[in-house]
């Protein structure tokens, strides 16, 4: 997994060393090709050989994250408005309509829920935004202040916020013509779901089986990029040799994730586990700060 997957020019997608990044958990999509984006990269000149680019490396899905949708302006730096997002996908749109089938794009838009959109209201923009612009699937994941300051904590969904945003989602009655297939992260926590009669969301595998990617450096999850586990060398990854792990892996850091994982309270998120003391069990050793 990577922030974005068109980021840089896509010199990820050029690099060779691309690993599908996928949807997991029961309740996402498993087994297909997943460029992450904020749309931004989208909005350059070259979006058409970014978006070749993409489908020569088999990817399928594009989604899009957006932290909000209102006009002009987006709620949080570096979101993209609703407006730059609308170019986007008829960007897309108007691609797919050029390609053969088996080169066309699924569009998946991803809601980030905080405290300021989880309700009832913004749910139904959301689902209608998506709607109006022909969106495949849509995905609700939860904020995760990973800012070096905290910048928007009092934005993030504590446990309790969570509960009650799940019995909102519980009650949200979905008009016909707005019904899409609705992913739900597993970002949320492994009991979030509880309030959902039927709903069991798994843990995360991020920094267990997944890890982010960012230039060189290997990360527990695209939510934390303060400390690397791991480093790619280049070099070795041209050889493109299954016999030959590319990553020259941070061992220390490597084992004090895992204890993350075993602590008490841990709730299947290591993103949150690493930012959000409050929600979850911080490590005890082997901290990934230093």
């Amino acid at each position: 997994m990577i922030p974005d997957t068109f980021a840089d020019n896509g010199s990820y997608l050029r690099s060779g060393i691309l690993f599908r990044n996928k949807l997991y958990d029961q309740n996402e999509v498993k087994d297909e090709g997943v460029a992450w984006t904020s749309g931004i990269p989208l909005l350059q000149e070259n979006w058409s050989d970014l978006l070749h680019l993409a489908s020569d490396n088999e990817l399928q899905i594009l989604t899009f994250t957006c932290p909000s949708l209102s006009v002009g302006r987006a709620a949080v730096k570096g979101g993209m408005s609703e407006r730059a997002l609308a170019e986007c996908l008829q960007r897309v749109q108007a691609y797919n309509d050029k390609q053969p089938p088996a080169r066309r794009f699924l569009i998946c838009l991803t809601l980030t829920i905080a405290k300021y959109n989880c309700n009832h209201e913004a749910l139904f923009d959301f689902y209608t935004f998506a709607s109006e612009h022909s969106a495949d699937l849509v995905r609700l994941n939860r904020l995760i202040d990973f800012s070096t300051g905290r910048t928007f904590e009092r934005l993030v969904l504590t446990a309790e916020d969570t509960s009650t945003f799940f019995k909102v989602l519980d009650k949200f009655d979905v008009p016909a013509k707005l019904a899409i297939p609705t992913l739900i992260s597993s970002d949320f926590g492994a009991s979030a779901g509880t309030a959902i009669s039927g709903l069991h969301l798994c843990g995360c595998t991020g920094g267990i089986q997944m890890f982010a990617v960012l230039g060189e450096g290997v990360y527990p999850c695209v939510e934390y990029l303060r400390d690397p586990v791991g480093r790619i060398d280049w070099e070795v990854s041209k050889e493109l040799s299954p016999a030959i792990d590319p990553v020259r892996w941070h061992s220390e850091r490597l084992s004090a994730l895992r204890e993350v994982a075993t602590q008490p309270g841990y709730d299947g998120c290591i993103g949150h586990a690493l930012t959000c003391g409050r929600d979850h069990a911080r490590p005890t050793k082997g901290d990934l700060t230093k």
